[in-house]
Order: structure tokens, then sequence, then C-alpha cells
């Protein structure tokens, strides 16, 4: 590879520019950031053509970008989920894929438990109707009193019980690596039905795999406990959106806080009809001026140690 033409592309907002180490070796630099949660394949195929090195975020890399893409030699997922690549063809075709795992957890939990305690406390939707005129008096339960499932206990899940365990909730986790028992922290469970049943708050922070795809259904929200609430800050895949908002309007689940979604952006056609406390975000978890920091700082430490294995 002539180190003098290897050009690398950026295609989220937050990663924009390259290192002065990676400039001084002579690599160059595109940016093409997405207006919305990322380009969608056709528009890959053409961004990507002509570089070696992808920064991406949530873009589609299909089997159909990388065949079109023959210079592109590494892919760099700037986060730490990779289901938005195509990993079998990225194997296939000889293109590596690596992230930035471990980097984001407290930053995700910490917008996981504001987001709870909006729904449970009922913050967003009292300050809108006090902005509409109202003087609202509603009673609410207790955050203290609740008993909280999450299913992940990964960076981000094992973050929220921490938090939560300051509060004093009752916790009960699932996770395919956590095996069932007792722990200073929580309880945890062989299926997520075990996890789910009799709980208060729901908080999905699994990864999207084949077997997490739509685990939270209308029959797990339905076993929860009263009031029940669900926080989503893991892929909008993982839940059914559907489910969720038709028991939102049924009056079987009381509040719901997601800052991810099935579609992105989000469709305001498809929130439910009675969506006065459900709580939104924008796929923004992450996005904090100190995790942007951490995770730029990892891209530039993957790049480095390829160039420098190419020039070896």
């Amino acid at each position: 590879m002539d180190l003098n033409h290897l050009s690398v592309i950026s295609t989220l907002r937050q990663y924009d520019a390259l290192s002065s180490d990676l400039v001084e070796l002579g690599v160059s630099f595109s940016f093409s950031p997405s207006n919305g949660q990322g380009h969608d394949s056709i528009e890959m195929r053409s961004l990507l053509s002509q570089h070696q090195i992808a920064v991406i975020g949530d873009d589609s890399v299909d089997r159909k970008v990388l065949e079109s893409c023959p210079e592109l030699r590494l892919i760099v997922r700037w986060g730490a989920g990779t289901d938005n690549v195509d990993l079998v063809a990225a194997r296939e075709l000889g293109v590596p894929v690596v992230n930035t795992p471990g980097l984001f957890g407290a930053d995700v939990a910490d917008l996981a438990l504001a987001l709870a305690l909006c729904c449970v406390r009922t913050i967003v939707k009292t300050d809108r109707q006090i902005r509409e005129g109202y003087w609202p008096k509603g009673t609410t339960s207790s955050f203290r009193s609740l008993t909280a499932a999450i299913l992940g206990v990964g960076a981000v899940g094992r973050e929220v019980a921490r938090l939560l365990s300051t509060f004093g909730l009752k916790i009960k986790v699932f996770d395919p690596t956590e095996p069932p028992g007792v722990t200073e922290t929580w309880t945890a469970f062989a299926t997520v039905e075990e996890c789910v049943a009799g709980a208060n708050l729901l908080f999905a922070c699994l990864p999207l795999t084949a077997e997490t795809r739509g685990v939270v259904s209308r029959g797990l929200m339905e076993s929860m406990g009263a009031p029940a609430f669900v926080i989503n800050v893991s892929r909008g895949e993982v839940l059914d959106q559907f489910d969720l908002f038709t028991l939102i309007d049924e009056g079987k689940i009381d509040g719901a806080g997601l800052d991810v979604f099935q579609i992105e952006p989000l469709q305001l056609e498809a929130l439910p009809q009675q969506a006065g406390n459900l709580v939104l975000s924008s796929h923004n978890a992450s996005n904090t001026f100190q995790s942007i920091a951490r995770a730029n700082s990892k891209v530039d430490s993957l790049i480095r140690s390829f160039v420098l294995e190419e020039m070896d």
C-alpha cells in the first residue's frame, strides 16, 4: 500500500479530524457526516469507494457496500455495536472490523436513569402541562419503592444496576453470561421471563443479536408489575415498538423512556395516542464531550496501529 495515498473517511459528526501524528504520517482525511442517524447502503457505496479506512457510526455497511469498495482495508465502528455491519461479508472479503467498546457505559447508564426518573415521577409530562397553563398535582410512585429488571449487564447494564442500588431498589438481572444467583447488588435469573415478571422498571441494555431481536415483546411487558415503565437504551429492534405503544394506549404500561427506535429518525405518526408519559431521546445516550474524547482517542489509536503495521 502506498502510504502517501492512505485515506480515511469519517461518516459521523463526532469524529471530524485526525490526530496530528496521523496527519504527519501523511494520512489524508475526508468528512461526510449524515444528517440523520446514518447513511444508507447506497450512500455508503459512493462515500467509501475511494478510501482505505472508514470510521463509521450507525451507517449501513452491508455486503453491497463492501463489494463496491475494493480499496477498503479497515472499518472502525465508533461505538460498541457492530449490528449495522455485515460481519460475515467483511470477513469473507478480508476487511477487518474493529470497534470501541467499554467507553460509553457510564454515560448511557446516566441517560437510562434520567429517563426512568422522568417516567416514574412524570417530570416531562408535568413540565408540558405547566407550560400549557395548568398546575398539575398528580400523585406518583416513589422511585425507591420499585423493582427493576435489567436485561443485559455489560458496561451499560452493570452501571445502571450500580446507580439503582444507591437508591435502594430491588434489582433483578438477566444476561446469558451471568449465572443465576444472588450477589450484593442483584439477583440474576436464568431466563428473561423470570427476570421481568413482577418488575416495575424494565431496562433494555442488550446488544442486538438474532436472539435478542424483539425479545421485549407484548407478553414480556404484560408480565410486569404495577406500575410498569420500559426504558430502552440498547437498540430499537430489541423492543417490539408496536407492542409497547399499544400497551401504553391500553393503559397497561404507565410510561416509557426511549433513546432508540426501530426506524430512525422516529416517525411521529407511530406514537401512541396516550403519549403524555413517553419520554424520547434521539439515539444520543453516549454523546457527551467526555465520551467523544475517549472514543476519538481510541479510533486514532486503532488507525495508528493499522498504519504502522502497513509500514513494517
